[in-house]
């Protein structure tokens, strides 16, 4: 179960995925690779979750666990070449924020 697709991805961060998201043969976005990148997310999530004691796939997405899985999947979808210019930084920010704040809910905080 993904707790985020491409639709909330683009309600969060419009016209992100259109400036530098994945592209097919065809230079549309890769829908594919956009919820191969949501799958990772979720799992992400998901291992946290479950050190901490929660039954998961969850049955109920908290929309905490949406931006979270959001912000991470966005980068990952972001193609390298991309990800690593200036002009992204903010999403590489998001997603290592995303990251610190799933390890302090390892930790318990």
């Amino acid at each position: 179960m993904s707790y985020a697709t491409q639709a909330d991805i683009d309600a969060r961060y419009p016209g992100e995925l259109a400036q530098a998201g994945p592209r097919d043969a065809d230079n549309q976005l890769d829908a594919a690779a956009i919820a191969l990148a949501c799958g990772w997310a979720s799992a992400t999530v998901d291992r946290t979750l479950r050190a901490i004691g929660w039954a998961t796939p969850l049955a109920e997405t908290p929309v905490w666990v949406t931006d979270l899985t959001v912000d991470l999947a966005l980068y990952q979808a972001t193609p390298t070449a991309l990800a690593s210019q200036p002009d992204f930084a903010d999403r590489r920010a998001r997603y290592q924020a995303a990251l610190e704040q799933l390890a302090a809910i390892a930790q318990g905080k």
